[in-house]
């Protein structure tokens, strides 16, 4: 008899209360994230997603994966769990006020030779800290002379690669000032993103941080 083979399209697994209650659990242990019951429906879309990766067909198989973190698979659960809302320069106000009352300041201290850092605590895909390191260029062009950075971190590793390469599309950087944009891209000739200058880039260190877990973080860059 021919057996049938596994199609990974094919895997339309229902996540159970039980099931929820223990993604649930488990979201809270390893991020701090809260799920609400409404969220069900989003949740079991989101890791059935995970399921036809890894060729699994019921959610249990995959619950007693992460709680095993089976190759490094509880990031990968906690970044399908998570949702990532960002902008370029979101909530302006903020920036207006880093650059009024809180640059001045700084860059005094800079220029006497001391270290200043600046953190997105949740860079997600790195709108808001490269927006933070343009904001430190208008104020100081010459900040790279400096040992003044921008330390930038997210629990969501896929965030952080997309943050990376400060590739973004037109979409991305949709309402963004003309001024603003002129600081932060050059044209991508190769395509039509917007590719973040280097000397923002260069301003920007990010790294992964659970900001409930044990800080493991070189803070020397």
């Amino acid at each position: 008899m021919r057996r049938a083979s596994f199609s990974p399209r094919s895997v339309s697994p229902h996540l159970s209360d039980a099931q929820f209650a223990k993604v649930a659990l488990l979201a809270k242990r390893l991020s701090g994230l809260h799920l609400e019951q409404s969220k069900k429906a989003l949740v079991q879309s989101r890791l059935a997603k995970r399921l036809r990766v890894l060729r699994m067909e019921s959610f249990e198989a995959y619950l007693a994966c992460v709680e095993q973190d089976y190759n490094g698979e509880c990031t990968y659960f906690i970044s399908a769990l998570t949702t990532n809302v960002t902008q370029f320069f979101r909530e302006p106000h903020h920036f207006t006020y880093l650059k009024d009352h809180v640059l001045p300041h700084l860059v005094e201290k800079a220029k006497t030779g001391r270290r200043v850092r600046v953190w997105s605590a949740g860079c997600s895909t790195g709108q808001e800290a490269y927006s933070i390191a343009g904001t430190i260029l208008r104020a100081c062009p010459d900040a790279l002379r400096y040992d003044f950075r921008v330390l930038a971190t997210d629990i969501d590793l896929a965030a952080l690669q997309e943050a990376k390469k400060g590739s973004y599309t037109a979409l991305d950087l949709g309402g963004l000032a003309d001024d603003h944009a002129q600081v932060l891209f050059q044209k991508d000739k190769r395509s039509d993103h917007f590719q973040i200058r280097d000397k923002i880039a260069e301003l920007v260190t990010f790294r992964q941080l659970n900001l409930i877990s044990d800080w493991q973080i070189d803070y020397q860059f």
